[in-house]
């Protein structure tokens, strides 16, 4: 995702975002408020300009895994455990690949050139 503007946020609820390429965001690269809890798992952030990763609003960010490049930095605001983890149902469990595989597995993702 490259982006010179302000970036998705979660408000309320619990988001696991994994196996993403952040490159260049405006005022974050991941935003949440209003009680939102965010797993932040093996992604990649390069920034180009702003290098703080997360925009905080009263939420709880914490990273495992992740890769940031060229000085990108965020302050983690909570540990998730175990515990939080057990709340994954079976359909809801999902395969999360190293941030070192993000380039190959993101590289023909975005909009299809015609």
């Amino acid at each position: 995702m490259t982006s010179l503007a302000k970036s998705y946020r979660l408000r309320l609820g619990y988001a696991h975002v994994a196996n993403n390429l952040y490159e260049g965001w405006g005022s974050y690269a991941i935003g949440g408020s209003s009680g939102a809890s965010i797993k932040s798992e093996a992604n990649v952030f390069i920034p180009k300009g702003n290098k703080e990763v997360t925009w905080r609003g009263g939420y709880s960010f914490y990273s495992v895994g992740d890769l940031f490049k060229n000085g990108a930095s965020f302050t983690q605001t909570a540990q998730i455990g175990p515990a939080r983890l057990k709340k994954y149902g079976p359909g809801q469990r999902f395969q999360v690949a190293s941030a070192d595989a993000v380039r190959d597995l993101t590289s023909s993702a975005g909009a299809q050139k015609l």
